[in-house]
């Protein structure tokens, strides 16, 4: 069985997804409406998604098909500043993604 997971920063990149799963999934170009990438950074690098009130606003990323072994070592490499929740991709697909957690003190 296998999952999808969204992705729209870091694991898109060939070397993190070979670090993070010891292969490179293969993927296909989706969108997620109604979420925006914040003005802000965890850690003041990498890309935080959020939802927004406009609809109409998308984020462009690509959703990948896991094992959930995989999901598990996705889990890992996000760690505990981040949060994995489902959602309903552009193309009707249901998947997997992380957002921020909510406590921006010192991470963001």
């Amino acid at each position: 069985m296998s999952e999808n997971l969204f992705a729209y920063g870091t694991l898109q990149e060939k070397e993190i997804q070979q670090y993070v799963f010891g292969r490179m999934p293969k993927g296909k170009p989706d969108s997620l409406p109604g979420y925006t990438l914040s003005a802000k950074k965890m850690y003041g690098r990498f890309l935080v998604l959020e939802p927004c009130t406009n609809a109409d606003r998308v984020v462009k990323g690509t959703v990948y098909s896991l094992t959930p072994d995989e999901m598990s070592l996705a889990d890992v490499y996000e760690g505990p500043e981040y949060r994995r929740i489902q959602v309903t991709l552009g193309s009707g697909s249901r998947a997997w993604v992380y957002l921020g957690q909510t406590n921006p003190e010192s991470k963001l």
